[in-house]
């Protein structure tokens, strides 16, 4: 979202300091994906609608998220590539 002026909608709807906001997805990517439950442990079940309505989400803003999400994933090579037998 720093890095990509088209994303500065986005952007403004979280803390300077972003450290929370990506700890909070880590955690809930992790058990989304099938891994341990940090997010559920931590904050309860996550209810993302209901946690996201102090926030005016539009269309420009769901667009700008998943651009940031698919630039990641990409940085990543998501999803991995498994080596062959």
């Amino acid at each position: 979202m720093d890095l990509e002026p088209t994303c500065a909608g986005i952007r403004a709807l979280h803390l300077q300091d972003l450290s929370g906001s990506r700890d909070k997805l880590f955690w809930f990517l992790c058990g989304w994906l099938g891994g341990p439950d940090h997010y559920i442990q931590r904050f309860g079940h996550p209810r993302l609608r209901a946690r996201h309505l102090p926030f005016a989400i539009g269309i420009a803003e769901r667009d700008q998220w998943m651009a940031c999400m698919m630039q990641a994933m990409a940085e990543w090579a998501w999803p991995p590539t498994w080596p062959t037998a």
